[in-house]
């Protein structure tokens, strides 16, 4: 979910109140707390970020860069998309503190702050890509389909990315604006898979978990899940500004580990023989992601 940092490192910038004259107002001892607590769990955070990264490596190897047909363009462009977004606004945030010799102007915070929410937002489109693709494959590559969810996709975004760029210093501002749409999209996609799943079990009269249809299904329920529960939680924390940003700062981990793992569960289902009993089932077209 997209989220401005500057809300949460406004009280880094010199650790005193800033001039007069200055959007940012007197910065009080509690944000100063919350603030480094906030960078203590960037720093756990990235480094999570880069375990999984580590621990998944032997099994990208196998199902990408061995893969002759394709490297996966979605899946490499939000893996690694994920790590460079993580790694370098680490970096940043010590631009944010007044005594650290990587310390970024005021000037330069701000423009910092817009970078960082577009690529989210961009971030974001990738995750939702390779929701689209997975989507599309059970439909059997149908191009409506296809049609029908980029051009949603483009809608939700956009509207997204205006609610997200219009923000000040806080994510309050255009919560709904920002979050809606996402939880709205999110829904048509559980519906979509959901309609399949059941399609196939009253054609099959068969329920097997490890099935491609149940699987999207419970991958497009986790992913609703985490989202309504980021914004309930994004609701409830936008009275205290001084909070509110770690929510989103622990979803867009989230989706940094969880995007390339949407890939690769579709991948290894593509690599295994029982694949050939589904394909016979159900109206299912792989495609590469």
């Amino acid at each position: 979910m997209p989220y401005c940092p500057q809300a949460l490192h406004v009280a880094m910038m010199n650790q005193v109140p800033p001039t007069s004259g200055s959007p940012l107002g007197p910065v009080p001892v509690e944000t100063l707390v919350v603030a480094q607590y906030a960078l203590y769990c960037q720093v756990a955070l990235t480094c999570a970020v880069w375990y999984d990264y580590v621990s998944v490596l032997p099994i990208e190897v196998n199902l990408v860069w061995k893969n002759q047909r394709s490297w996966g363009l979605l899946y490499t462009t939000s893996r690694y998309v994920g790590i460079a977004v993580f790694t370098a606004f680490l970096v940043a945030q010590f631009g944010f503190l007044g005594n650290s010799p990587l310390r970024i102007d005021e000037s330069d915070q701000v423009h910092l702050a817009l970078v960082w929410r577009v690529t989210i937002v961009i971030y974001l489109g990738l995750i939702q890509g390779i929701m689209v693709m997975r989507t599309y494959a059970i439909y059997g590559r149908s191009l409506r389909v296809f049609w029908f969810l980029v051009v949603c996709a483009i809608v939700e975004l956009s509207v997204v990315l205006y609610g997200t760029v219009n923000t000040t210093f806080s994510i309050a501002d255009s919560l709904l604006v920002v979050t809606i749409p996402i939880v709205i999209y999110q829904l048509l996609l559980l519906t979509m898979v959901g309609r399949i799943a059941l399609l196939h079990w009253k054609r099959s009269r068969h329920f097997q978990w490890n099935s491609v249809a149940w699987v999207l299904v419970r991958d497009c329920g986790v992913h609703f899940l985490m989202l309504i529960v980021a914004v309930t939680v994004d609701i409830v924390m936008t009275a205290d500004p001084t909070v509110q940003a770690f929510p989103p700062m622990i979803l867009a981990f989230l989706e940094a580990i969880w995007g390339p793992r949407l890939a690769l569960s579709i991948k290894e289902f593509n690599d295994r023989d029982i694949m050939t009993v589904y394909l016979t089932e159900m109206d299912f077209a792989m495609t590469e992601i």
